[in-house]
């Protein structure tokens, strides 16, 4: 998301651009992992019984991971990003004191000032 951004893109479509890029190896891992797994939640062979539960947990978490993977976290980073956004608006506009004018005298140590001298 950030390299779309740093390429000019608006924040929605970098978000969902990135989204795009890895929607694709996201569904495939997910996929062949569950497929791969379905046997052993079925309960199929001999100590079924043992497995299952683990690949149930396994399919269960991936389904898990994906979906925060694909929707939650672009979620939460439009709203981190916007709030971000709306802090610095804020900032911007509380009025900032005026800088002090520059004196042409110089000042000494312990802001101490001292005439200046003229030479002949």
């Amino acid at each position: 998301i950030n390299r779309l951004r740093a390429r000019g893109l608006p924040r929605r479509r970098a978000i969902v651009g990135a989204g795009l890029v890895r929607l694709r190896p996201i569904l495939m891992t997910t996929a062949t992992t569950t497929l791969g797994l379905l046997p052993m939640a079925l309960g199929l062979g001999q100590g079924a019984e043992i497995r299952t539960p683990m690949a149930l947990a396994v399919i269960g978490g991936l389904v898990a991971s994906t979906v925060l993977t694909l929707i939650v976290v672009p979620t939460i980073y439009e709203i981190f990003e916007r709030l971000r956004e709306a802090l610095s608006f804020s900032r911007t506009r509380v009025a900032r004191p005026a800088p002090a004018a520059a004196t042409t005298e110089a000042a000494g140590p312990a802001g101490a000032v001292a005439p200046q001298v003229s030479r002949p």
